[in-house]
């Protein structure tokens, strides 16, 4: 193998830890949890809730109407939450945990979809 192979391999290998470790940290781990708070809250509560919190929540209630809770506003959670509320109105199967991979995937399009700018944010949940 010559040193150009070597050096494209070397440099695909660092590309993928670099775009690993924060997509681990930002999107898969929350997501993760988000997951356990929902559908194992024993678990959480045993596990991570000395470290982790729960800040927000969204709701389908009885009459229709989706309801966001937020422990304080943050652009980011309310962005975040806003994304469940368009998953309840398309009828996203996964917001209960009768299947939890579809919920896990839920989470990880809220928690990747949260940090877009606005521009396209609002474009794609809109």
């Amino acid at each position: 193998m010559d040193n150009k192979k070597k050096g494209l391999i070397i440099l695909g290998i660092v590309l993928l830890i670099y775009i690993s470790i924060p997509l681990y940290n930002n999107v898969l781990f929350p997501a993760y949890l988000s997951y356990t708070s929902a559908c194992d809250p024993q678990l959480f509560e045993d596990k991570y809730s000395d470290t982790y919190y729960v800040a927000g929540n969204t709701t389908l209630e009885p009459t229709g109407n989706i309801t966001i809770v937020l422990s304080s506003y943050d652009e980011t959670l309310y962005k975040h939450e806003l994304i469940h509320a368009n998953q309840i109105q398309r009828k996203w199967p996964s917001l209960n945990c009768v299947h939890p991979i579809q919920k896990y995937l839920s989470e990880v399009e809220a928690y990747t979809f949260q940090y877009f700018p606005d521009w396209i944010y609002y474009r794609i949940y809109s």
